[in-house]
């Protein structure tokens, strides 16, 4: 559990929301949130996938604006109609995919967003750097490219060029997820150092034990609400094992006004179906970056819905990439309508109607520059309808992506 500077306990908001709400077609993104930001502080924003994180974050940056409720910096209301004018108002943000240009140096890409009619100020830059990096404890090569960074490291630069930007509150968003260890211990040890300065920070994970080692605050959302706060006081009163179990009851608990607090159909199941996937003993070797799998068993059957639960990193993303054919098997089996898959190819096991959505979207389940239209049979490339000798037929894609998203 962190340090915390009892000065912000006292220090008026930086940035602060009221009744805010957001909407988008068919869902309410964000629900009357009411959130208070102060200097000095880690406020740690946990929730599930889904439940307005992300929706938040894009407003908080100028990307989005609400629909209802207002939003107050320095205690006065403001909209925030641009990422330009968030970083006007000393709002920096660092996204979870990394924002830089692989192609370009450190220093050109801290140099990026400057006056078009002004000749590059490397000399000015390059003392500006060092006076911020002396004061943060980190070093940074300018000369760099950035395709040559560790991702520990450009994520350095992205804090660097947020402080460039004279921010006062630093919103980080899922920093850690592509960390080493050693690198989540180093991004926490410099979130310190930030808010030892004054500045608020606000910290966006889903690793409970990140929220209670680095936080000051604790902030839950749950289905666009906020259903719970930690706040300074009683965070120092806790230890971590007792912080991470007050999180969960939050999270998975039934509060007052809790959104999923409504009476739902009993479901009951087709016992006497044969088991559409069985998965027995199955096990899969750790690796230096991600936990291993030993002896996992379980029956689906049609009409079933299965959860896996448990903390993000243990496992759960290893466990779909080993049905999918992407995470090699030291052992066990699965079986696919009682026939064995385990050593099939990932191609083999989509034609026999197994399917995997992954997580990572950007990086591994679309690609960003092509449409959406593509995007759909990126799986397809080269099979007719929608290719012929080759050849693109983007009437033919156009025409059957329509009519998925009528479907759908």
């Amino acid at each position: 559990m962190s340090g915390f500077s009892s000065s912000s306990v006292a220090g008026r908001d930086i940035v602060a929301l009221e009744g805010v709400t957001k909407r988008f077609p068919g869902i309410v993104a964000n629900d009357s949130v009411d959130l208070s930001i102060r200097p000095g502080e880690v406020h740690v924003l946990l929730g599930e996938n889904g439940a307005g994180k992300s929706t938040l974050i894009g407003m908080l940056s100028g990307l989005q604006q609400p629909d209802e409720g207002r939003i107050l910096v320095d205690g006065k209301a403001t909209p925030i109609t641009s990422p330009r004018h968030a970083l006007a108002l000393g709002i920096g943000t660092v996204f979870q995919h990394m924002m830089l240009v692989p192609t370009l140096t450190v220093a050109e890409n801290l140099l990026l967003g400057g006056p078009w009619w002004q000749r590059p100020r490397t000399e000015e830059l390059a003392a500006r750097v060092a006076e911020i990096t002396g004061t943060l404890g980190i070093t940074v090569k300018l000369q760099a490219k950035v395709s040559e960074l560790s991702l520990g490291e450009q994520q350095q630069v992205e804090i660097l060029r947020a402080m460039l930007r004279n921010s006062r509150l630093l919103i980080l968003d899922e920093s850690t997820s592509m960390l080493t260890p050693k690198g989540i211990d180093e991004l926490g040890a410099l979130m310190r150092r930030l808010v030892e300065q004054g500045l608020a920070i606000v910290f966006i994970t889903h690793k409970l034990k990140e929220a209670a080692a680095f936080g000051d605050r604790i902030s839950v959302l749950k289905l666009g609400r906020k259903v719970g706060e930690i706040p300074p006081e009683r965070f120092r009163a806790l230890g971590e094992q007792e912080i991470v179990s007050e999180i969960v009851e939050l999270m998975f608990g039934k509060q007052k006004d809790d959104p999923e607090a409504v009476e739902r159909p009993v479901r009951t199941a087709r016992a006497e179906a044969a088991p559409l996937l069985q998965v027995a003993d199955l096990t899969v070797a750790p690796t230096d970056n991600a936990p291993g799998l030993s002896s996992i068993s379980f029956d689906i059957r049609p009409g079933e819905i299965l959860g896996i639960a448990g903390i993000d990193g243990n496992g759960q993303k290893q466990l779909a990439e080993a049905l999918a054919g992407q995470r090699t098997s030291a052992g066990g089996s699965i079986r696919l309508e009682g026939a064995a898959i385990e050593t099939l190819s990932v191609g083999e096991r989509r034609r026999r109607g197994l399917r995997y959505l992954t997580d990572d979207r950007l990086g591994e389940g679309t690609v960003g520059t092509f449409p959406v239209s593509i995007n759909f049979f990126l799986k397809q490339v080269g099979a007719a309808p929608f290719w012929r000798n080759g050849v693109e037929q983007r009437a033919e894609i156009d025409k059957r992506a329509a009519q998925l998203v009528r479907e759908y």
